[in-house]
């Protein structure tokens, strides 16, 4: 007896003794929210996983951000906007044919009803190419072939089926192109090449033997087909050079001095990237064409070292609308320059470094060759790339 009592004395110490009982959980004036509602999703019916911001309209939402969840399946989205009645999501990492949307707010006791949708795969590996790969330049044909040159001499090809072959070599008779560093499809269905040297060569995408089509006054490192079937190239303190049908050449831009990196035709004007070599830094700029191919004054269009630094400008492609993507060895390694100048990175988180090469395929896709990053070689992440765009690619004159 004694022995129970000190038991209950301890206890009592410890947690206390008192008739008071705890106040019940339950508020009997609690009320829920209405349970939140799912009207209509943007884009309708799917969209591309990871890469797009989807809207959602409904009604009792709540405006905080902390208060809203957004389920695709059991995959958390991250919330971007939200109001009462509107919420955008950044789409997740989610590929499916049936997911279902919904919503929890923390003032309501209960989910929304599902919502139907679809998460499609926004990047696809393309032919295979691995760490003992090297893809350097890329292109594509009207077909949707894409070629590439694949380190040190190969030159390859992945067909609309996906099955890839070497077709040629970048070495032949009087011609040593190593590491090809670009290349376009051109009339009469060959693949014209430069890689830093004073001339253009070319072989056809059936096969063959490369040849030597266009010498040059200067060593060019890039080029860019007009509608006519000319081209303009360019490259290590270089004149801007067109080239003719006939392989004949003159200057038409004095590049003394500069480093160009990148050429494109577009919307009339052809685009230039280039480093000025006296001080290091990059810009963008373009000339007028005019109807003799011959150009008009140079015109900034964008400093890329004021944005980006020392980050390295590899390459650049438009989009039939005009909008600018620039490969580069940044984290995020594609960039996308608006003609109001404003900038962000394509589909953020998702496209590893670095985009050496872009090329827009027939259709809404468009290809890249990434390179292992130079500033992480152990990471061997070179590949070629196929990238859903969701809009067409600017035309490629020399493949029509």
């Amino acid at each position: 007896m004694k022995r129970g009592l000190a038991i209950v004395l301890v206890l009592c110490g410890i947690w206390g003794c008192s008739k008071d009982r705890p106040k019940s959980l339950f508020d009997p004036d609690y009320v829920s929210q209405e349970k939140p509602t799912i009207h209509s999703v943007t884009p309708s019916g799917e969209a591309l996983a990871a890469v797009v911001p989807i809207t959602i309209e409904g009604a009792h939402f709540l405006n905080d951000t902390a208060k809203v969840s957004v389920w695709f399946n059991t995959v958390k989205a991250k919330i971007l906007q939200a109001s009462s009645d509107r919420i955008v999501v950044q789409s997740p990492n989610l590929v499916a044919d049936s997911v279902a949307i919904k919503i929890a707010v923390r003032e309501a006791d209960r989910l929304s009803d599902p919502y139907s949708y679809r998460l499609l795969q926004s990047v696809f590996v393309v032919g295979g190419f691995n760490k003992y790969d090297d893809p350097y330049a890329l292109t594509c044909d009207r077909h949707g072939t894409v070629y590439v040159s694949n380190a040190p001499s190969r030159l390859e090809k992945v067909t609309p089926e996906g099955e890839r072959t070497q077709f040629g070599s970048s070495i032949g008779s009087g011609i040593r192109m190593t590491s090809v560093k670009n290349m376009k499809v051109g009339p009469g269905d060959y693949l014209y090449l430069v890689s830093n040297t004073n001339y253009i060569a070319r072989i056809s995408v059936d096969g063959g033997d490369i040849t030597k089509w266009a010498t040059l006054s200067a060593s060019v490192y890039d080029l860019d087909f007009l509608p006519s079937g000319s081209l303009y190239t360019g490259g290590r303190n270089a004149p801007l050079i067109l080239v003719k049908n006939d392989a004949s050449s003159s200057n038409v831009a004095d590049y003394k001095g500069y480093n160009i990196q990148a050429i494109r035709v577009f919307d009339g004007y052809v685009y230039i990237a280039a480093e000025i070599t006296a001080d290091r830094t990059v810009h963008i700029w373009r000339h007028r064409i005019n109807a003799d191919e011959s150009v008009g004054e140079r015109e900034l269009v964008f400093n890329w070292t004021e944005n980006f630094g020392t980050a390295s400008l590899l390459g650049l492609t438009f989009a039939a609308d005009g909008t600018m993507y620039i490969g580069t060895d940044l984290m995020e390694s594609i960039m996308v320059l608006h003609s109001d100048g404003n900038f962000e990175p394509l589909y953020p988180g998702v496209l590893l470094p670095e985009t050496y090469s872009l090329c827009w395929g027939p259709d809404e896709f468009l290809y890249i060759a990434r390179r292992n990053d130079s500033k992480n070689s152990s990471q061997e992440l070179q590949t070629v790339l196929k990238i859903n765009m969701v809009k067409l690619g600017a035309p490629y004159y020399g493949r029509q």
